[in-house]
């Protein structure tokens, strides 16, 4: 198969936000009431009533919104030092996401267009040593400064997100057509599944780390074999995707049968960076090592095609080479944001240009003997190039080569408020009611 370069049809990637490219009415309004002599106050209260950022909409364009983040400056000539930060605008050189005063006042505002079905984590930042911000959540370099960044305090709404910060708020935008959570929160009358912790050892690998396991509601050790799924970055899925509340829901609704869930713990960065891209040591302690342990322990369906193995990341990227190994053990992947512009030989530099090429991983899928696997894949259209063509390449790769994919774009980034959704999607697609599977002989089989 010929493998195209993602070089040549990035340009026609378009960015998922931009700076507006024209004013703010409810901004351009404040500002000709202050040339009239008045002052903000009816401003910020309404903002108080209202929350951040602004949402207006775009004449003429129905797909997109502008978005106005905001902050009240403690002394109107105060020096412009306030920024926003997020998937938005990741990659802007820094001094264009700083906010901007609006006619002298105290308003200090930075808008930009977004897609009406995003859903993101932003924060905003000073530089640190400014006033140490009660609500820091962590600390980021940018033109030689070290900054300070914290949630917007008057954000409608925050979440508490775990990927390498523990116990981090953000603040979080839902644009008006987000899609629906249903799955998310807590319900009365739910059953609830229950959550243990275990520790495993490795021989292969010489480590030691956490599993956290989800047993469904009505759990029975001696009956039949459960489905189940393996996730990595467990913790993260635990606590920033709901996981134990989703599943419950999930199950409660009969869109996806009840299920065990593994989500097996990363150590630390230095170990998952050296474990997750595809390392056949890590795919010998999965397949070999800890999935016999946790037969032994649990009742788990044999079929292939019942067990589902996923992450984010790097820990899709880990899901998608494991079951390409072992496509006895696991059928099914479940791939949120795969980092697949990964080669061999990566080492973490930031080199756009190695980045930019389309990865190892789809090219063995496109070279290789087609396997009896299925695949959810999802990708943010606010994460870029450098993840969305080479996911949209997998795509494509996948597609023709006969196996059953779902395939989704979302609105967002690089970050668990988006494949918390997609976790829930995810499942469904691979383990719900009418679900595709493939035949032993090719082919498709509608269940």
């Amino acid at each position: 198969m010929k493998v195209p370069s993602l070089v040549a049809v990035a340009l026609f990637l378009w960015p998922a936000a931009a700076p507006a490219d024209d004013t703010s009415p409810r901004l351009a309004a404040l500002e000709e009431s202050l040339k009239a002599g008045g002052d903000t106050t009816p401003f910020w209260r309404e903002v108080a009533g209202t929350g951040t950022p602004l949402i207006e909409t775009l004449p003429g364009r129905d797909h997109e919104v502008r978005v106005t983040f905001l902050w009240q400056a403690e002394n109107p000539r105060d020096e412009v030092n306030v920024s926003v930060v997020g998937p938005f605008n990741e990659d802007d050189a820094p001094a264009t996401r700083r906010l901007t005063p609006l006619a002298g006042s105290d308003v200090r505002y930075r808008s930009y267009t977004v897609d009406r079905a995003a859903r993101f984590t932003y924060s905003l930042a000073w530089p640190a040593g400014r006033v140490a911000h009660p609500d820091a959540i962590r600390r980021h370099s940018w033109d030689g400064l070290s900054h300070e960044l914290f949630a917007d305090p008057r954000c409608r709404k925050s979440i508490v997100g775990v990927f390498f910060d523990e116990n981090a708020a953000y603040s979080l935008f839902e644009g008006p057509d987000a899609p629906p959570e249903p799955w998310l929160g807590a319900r009365d009358g739910v059953p609830k599944g229950r959550v243990r912790r275990q520790t495993h050892r490795s021989a292969i690998l010489g480590n030691t780390r956490d599993v956290d396991v989800y047993l469904p509601p009505g759990y029975d050790e001696r009956g039949k074999g459960y489905p189940f799924v393996v996730l990595f970055d467990g913790n993260s899925y635990l606590r920033s995707a709901a996981l134990p509340t989703q599943l419950d829901n999930l199950i409660a609704d009969g869109a996806i049968p009840p299920l065990v869930a593994f989500l097996v713990g990363r150590i630390d960065r230095e170990h998952r960076n050296r474990e997750l891209p595809p390392n056949p040591e890590f795919a010998r302690f999965v397949a070999e090592e800890l999935m016999p342990v946790l037969r032994r322990e649990y009742r788990l369906s044999a079929a292939p095609a019942q067990a589902v193995i996923g992450g984010a990341s790097y820990g899709a990227l880990a899901a998608t080479a494991i079951a390409q190994r072992y496509p006895q053990v696991f059928g099914s992947v479940l791939s949120q944001s795969g980092s697949f512009w990964w080669q061999p030989g990566f080492v973490l530099p930031e080199d756009d240009a190695f980045r930019q090429q389309v990865g190892w991983l789809p090219r063995t899928f496109a070279s290789g003997p087609r396997l009896p696997l299925r695949f959810y894949v999802e990708v943010g259209k606010a994460e870029g190039a450098n993840m969305v063509l080479p996911n949209r390449f997998f795509r494509d790769v996948l597609t023709a080569r006969g196996y059953a994919v779902v395939y989704r774009e979302f609105g967002g980034g690089h970050e668990y408020v988006s494949w918390r959704d997609g976790l829930a999607r995810g499942l469904i697609a691979l383990l719900g009611p009418g679900r595709r599977e493939p035949r032993p002989g090719g082919g498709l089989e509608r269940r």
